[in-house]
């Protein structure tokens, strides 16, 4: 986990550092059986598994459990987050956006790897379905109120290496929406703008 927890444990500025758990968990060293849960929380990340929290500028962020492998449990996971507002939800899985109902929600999700290998037969879309069940492969999407970002993340899956598909940090700037006069303060200016374009570095 080294490689995913040490970019976790670093300074974040003001605010708190979330994540969930992934499909795949368990990692076996000399003597040592440990999970990415264990270690994020020994990083001083915050885990969250069916569960949402409210950050000071009104922004909400839940996160749900693995919807194959874990316990997902989408009523609790969406109990608390308002419907007036956009609210950020991370989901390992993106299929998560299926059983959205449309709902204001931006789902920050992986899975896929962006399909490890770009290429033209197979395309990723095929390789996505085939493999994982998911039709979503990376980028933006939408289903009524519900927006969707797959990240293509760090990680492979099965061979080391990916072709014409390379990792990715997606980075997301939140920004006020144009019909608020408070100057970003509120609740509804806190949430709206994650829209926003991603950086990819």
């Amino acid at each position: 986990f080294q490689p995913i927890i040490g970019p976790k444990s670093r300074p974040a500025g003001p605010l708190p550092k979330m994540t969930l758990e992934e499909n795949m968990t368990v990692v076996v060293q000399p003597n040592v059986i440990t999970t990415e849960q264990d270690e994020s929380k020994r990083a001083g990340v915050q885990v969250l598994a069916n569960e949402s929290v409210r950050l000071d500028s009104g922004l909400w962020i839940a996160g749900v459990d693995d919807l194959h492998e874990g316990a997902p449990d989408l009523g609790r996971t969406f109990a608390d987050l308002p419907t007036e507002q956009t609210s950020i939800v991370l989901s390992h899985n993106p299929r998560l956006i299926e059983q959205s109902h449309g709902r204001d929600i931006v789902i920050l999700s992986g899975h896929t790897h962006g399909g490890q290998f770009n290429l033209a037969f197979p395309p990723p879309l095929v390789i996505c379905y085939l493999h994982l069940g998911c039709w979503q492969v990376s980028g933006w999407y939408q289903r009524g109120d519900s927006r969707l970002y797959v990240s293509r993340g760090l990680g492979v899956t099965g061979k080391p290496y990916r072709i014409n598909c390379p990792a990715e940090i997606a980075i997301f700037r939140m920004v006020p929406h144009p019909s608020d006069n408070s100057g970003g303060s509120n609740e509804h200016a806190a949430t709206e703008g994650a829209t926003a374009a991603a950086g990819r570095r």
